[in-house]
């Protein structure tokens, strides 16, 4: 009987660790290093819940980093998203297309690039990153959308990289729709706007 108990023990706690192991190695493939985003020419580091000052800070920028499962996507982007009071939206982002000639060209046989998300205000929209028009028609420059919002709300935000599949279907303008797809790295930290209103 104390043989019989041992072998079921024993099984068990071999089963556990096989699927922690599985585990722990499915979520090092599918999260990739969360993007670090920096101040003073990529010199300053940004820590979690740091406040912007648009007035004040020189610059924001984003160090991403690639790797092989992002490569294998048919398109990716990172992705600058707002949230608070129950909502995540994508305010803006910079797609790579892993099989396009630009994307072999500058950055197959890179681990990581550097990118500007805010600009000083007298220098006109040099943002790598473009917004998304469809839910902000007002205006296309990433400053905007983060230092000078026009409901003076205070607001989070984060980066992340996202991965995504054509669905095989298309819009009304013939362009190719994709899914809703899936996050590729850790997320940034989280910073947030200057503007608030509510304190």
């Amino acid at each position: 009987m104390k043989k019989k108990s041992f072998l079921i023990i024993s099984s068990l706690i071999i089963l556990f660790f096989c699927s922690f192991k599985h585990n722990l190695k499915f979520i090092q493939i599918n999260t990739a290093k969360a993007p670090i985003i920096t101040t003073n020419h990529f010199k300053t580091t940004l820590k979690e819940g740091d406040v912007i000052n648009c007035r004040k800070i020189s610059d924001l920028g984003v160090i991403m980093f690639f790797d092989e499962q992002m490569k294998k996507q048919e398109i990716f982007q990172i992705e600058l998203h707002r949230y608070g009071n129950k909502e995540d939206i994508l305010v803006a982002y910079k797609s790579f297309i892993p099989s396009g000639k630009e994307f072999q060209k500058k950055y197959s046989k890179s681990d990581s690039l550097k990118l500007k998300l805010l600009t000083p205000e007298d220098q006109f929209n040099t943002s790598d990153f473009q917004i998304n028009t469809l839910l902000f028609k007002t205006s296309n420059v990433v400053n905007d959308m983060v230092c000078t919002l026009k409901d003076k709300k205070h607001y989070n935000f984060y980066l992340v990289v996202k991965g995504y599949y054509k669905t095989g279907k298309k819009n009304n303008f013939g362009d190719d729709l994709y899914d809703t797809g899936k996050e590729l790295s850790l997320r940034s930290i989280t910073f947030k706007n200057w503007e608030n209103k509510t304190q």
